[in-house]
């Protein structure tokens, strides 16, 4: 079993090519917000309530994103409404729901947290 495969092999069959491609869309829940997903990961800073954010790569990609961790949210009570277990079987998060949008490094190094703050109020959590 190489790398990859023993870090999901608890999570799913999936490979992870076949995964990869899969993120981001098309029907297939919130944006993957899994930290086995990532890589590279640097804390950046943590907001008033105490939502980490952080800079990472996802495993297949060399870009950097900023973003936070659908673990965190597990977490916080109120933040763990935002996650859901998306049908591949990861963690992905509602960004709106918690107020936030993930952003990539350019832009946070040019705007800083009005990168990553809707403008708009976060969308109410139900029960």
């Amino acid at each position: 079993m190489n790398k990859m495969q023993s870090l999901l092999a608890p999570y799913g069959s999936l490979g992870f090519v076949s995964l990869a491609t899969k993120v981001g869309g098309e029907g297939k829940g919130p944006p993957i917000s899994d930290i086995r997903f990532k890589k590279d990961i640097q804390l950046l800073t943590m907001l008033e309530d105490g939502m980490k954010i952080y800079s990472f790569r996802y495993h297949w990609s060399d870009e950097v994103f900023v973003g936070i961790m659908a673990q965190d949210c597990l977490e916080h009570p109120e933040w763990k409404k935002a996650v859901c277990i998306r049908p591949d079987g990861f963690y992905g998060v509602d960004y709106a729901k918690l107020g936030l949008r993930k952003t990539t490094i350019e832009i946070w190094n040019e705007r800083g947290l009005d990168s990553i703050k809707l403008v708009s109020s976060p969308v109410a959590l139900e029960g």
